[in-house]
């Protein structure tokens, strides 16, 4: 039989950065199709003209073998919980509803999976590193956009999004990061743009979510530091029309507003020093919970506690008049264990609430342990 003489000359390129996108093979009777959920990636089972099948792992060897294995083995133990959309999976296909970084690694491993466009998905061998890079077009003003970082290449920064917490998706092209945390689903997160007055509070939510990213900022050296505590406080947030104080205890930590910690899951935080050009990563440690400490000077009071606060969600209602009276015996103990915000509602009391200002005057020359200082009150 002839043999065919392979045509001369240099294969096609692809453009740098931009993987080739190759059309669904027929290289076996079915696929692992990536569909798009509310919050994550789902795998389903469907053979090449796009029919629900559910192929015998048996039958096949190999990365197939295993890959048909463990989807199985998914499937079972997602089927133990009542699903509202069971008699529907008969219809598109078995469903895998949370894949899981290993099925998701088999899948791509056995060449027979396929994104939302019917293009099969190819393993890169090498190891990926996820980073957010910061830019700064014009004045007060950030975008921030993630890219991949590979060993011997530039930054590869065209649409990225992950299929599973350890799976990154270029062009056509999976690869293999470490652990992007249990909020990874939250990917777009990474795409915003925002006014520069925000950036410290929006890094600091990233770095929580996804706490093995890197950062990147022109002109800014990123640091690591050691962990820091954060406070309890107390958040006077009314006095409503029937007279009941209303307050919220709340975790606190100095520049970020009040309520940011409780909103959201904060492990990490960032402080910006714009003299300095640098940002500073540390973990945050809480405190003891502050409605629990908020709760036990509330029990000093005794049994008039009862029937004159309420509280519902951490949201603590005082009654006026107890209100009163508990401020007047324990102002000092919550200023000695609490910041305090808002605490100007308070002059309704008579309950008047200001920091000491200190003034220290100190000599000069041999008798510099000389000097005069001063405490003033509401400037008295």
């Amino acid at each position: 039989m002839a043999e065919t003489e392979p045509k001369r000359g240099r294969p096609r390129k692809t453009p740098a950065g931009i993987p080739s996108q190759p059309e669904k093979q027929s290289s076996g009777s079915f696929f692992f199709h990536l569909v798009k959920e509310q919050e994550s990636w789902a795998l389903q089972l469907k053979d090449s003209k796009a029919n629900a099948c559910e192929p015998d792992y048996h039958r096949y060897t190999g990365v197939i073998r295993n890959a048909l294995r463990e989807f199985s083995l998914m499937h079972q133990k997602e089927q133990k919980y009542l699903r509202w959309d069971a008699l529907y999976q008969d219809e598109v296909g078995i469903t895998v509803h949370d894949p899981g970084p290993r099925l998701m690694e088999l899948a791509v491993r056995s060449r027979l999976l396929l994104d939302e466009t019917n293009h099969i998905l190819q393993a890169e061998n090498e190891e990926a590193r996820v980073q957010l890079l910061l830019t700064s077009p014009k004045e007060n003003w950030i975008i921030a956009s993630p890219r991949i970082l590979l060993s011997e290449q530039s930054p590869l920064q065209t649409a990225i999004h992950p299929i599973s917490c350890e799976h990154v998706v270029l062009g056509n092209q999976v690869y293999h990061c470490e652990d992007l945390g249990p909020y990874w689903h939250e990917w777009s997160l990474l795409n915003a743009d925002m006014k520069s007055s925000d950036l410290q509070a929006y890094l600091s939510l990233v770095l929580s979510k996804f706490p093995t990213i890197t950062l990147a900022y022109e002109g800014y050296t990123i640091q690591n530091s050691q962990p820091i505590e954060a406070s309890a406080s107390l958040f006077f947030k009314e006095i409503d029309a029937y007279g009941y104080l209303h307050i919220l205890p709340i975790i606190h930590l100095e520049s970020y507003p009040p309520g940011f910690f409780e909103e959201q899951d904060i492990i990490k935080v960032v402080h910006i020093d714009e003299t300095e050009r640098r940002l500073t990563l540390s973990e945050v440690v809480y405190p003891r919970d502050p409605a629990e400490e908020f709760r036990a000077i509330l029990a000093t009071m005794g049994k008039e506690t009862k029937s004159a606060v309420f509280e519902e969600e951490r949201h603590f209602i005082l009654e006026g008049d107890f209100a009163q009276k508990f401020l007047s015996l324990h102002m000092g103990e919550l200023i000695s264990k609490f910041s305090l915000f808002q605490a100007s509602i308070l002059s309704k009391y008579k309950v008047k609430f200001s920091k000491p200002t200190l003034k220290l005057s100190l000599g000069s020359g041999i008798d510099y342990f000389e000097g005069d200082a001063s405490i003033s009150v509401e400037q008295e």
